[in-house]
């Protein structure tokens, strides 16, 4: 770690440097004071980089006091939250654990859940129908606000297996306890689409019909 106490000091002192500038200077070819060439540090590496930090970690969010760690498909997810924090969340949502590699996530997967029960201290939401549109696996459950600002995460898998669909006593819904058919609409048959109209096959079958009558007069002037 030669290289790097030389441009960061001391290995123990993990605070981003102030004067990026100077750091800049010392690092890199050409850029002296003195308008001499070459290298402070020993190589052509730099190890500045962006610290960002949201907005919403100034706000104050939702909290959630537990959750199940398994849940299965189309079953009810019952959420109790902090109800301290004063702060009704306006959603819930899953995002899959990221399986990053070469900077391409595979398992990019943003759910927001039919959101069944809500009040300052329990939140009911219906889990995902199917493995198509949650793979089984695990997941961050987040309560966010209405202002986007987000609770800190709960792990929930996500795994097949029989529905449950129980609630906490003194929550009644007619909601809970049907399947979610948000995502299993049916699709419309090939004579409703729009744009395509029921007549199109006739049309090339008169079509194709006349170009093999006029190929066949062709044959028989050849003849």
């Amino acid at each position: 770690m030669g290289n790097y106490l030389d441009c960061w000091g001391d290995d123990t002192n993990t605070v981003l440097p102030t004067n990026l500038s100077a750091i800049n200077a010392s690092c890199f070819p050409n850029h002296l004071d003195d308008g001499s060439n070459g290298y402070a540090c020993r190589n052509p590496y730099t190890y500045i980089i962006e610290h960002y930090t949201p907005p919403y970690k100034s706000r104050t969010g939702p909290s959630i006091a537990s959750a199940p760690e398994v849940t299965t498909y189309n079953s009810t997810i019952v959420v109790y939250l902090n109800a301290t924090t004063g702060i009704v969340p306006s959603k819930l949502v899953l995002i899959r654990y990221s399986t990053t590699t070469h900077s391409t996530n595979t398992d990019q997967r943003y759910l927001e859940p039919t959101l069944l029960f809500i009040n300052a201290s329990l939140a009911v939401i219906r889990a995902p129908p199917s493995g198509g549109i949650a793979p089984p696996g695990n997941y961050h459950l987040f309560a966010v606000a209405a202002d986007g600002t987000p609770s800190t995460a709960a792990m929930v898998r996500i795994a097949h297996g029989d529905a449950v669909t129980a609630l906490p006593s003194g929550v009644t819904t007619t909601a809970a306890t049907a399947k979610s058919t948000s995502t299993s609409a049916a699709r419309p048959g090939p004579a409703a689409r729009t744009g395509a109209p029921a007549s199109l096959p006739l049309a090339f079958a008169a079509a194709a019909t006349w170009a093999l009558g006029a190929i066949g007069v062709l044959l028989l002037l050849a003849l």
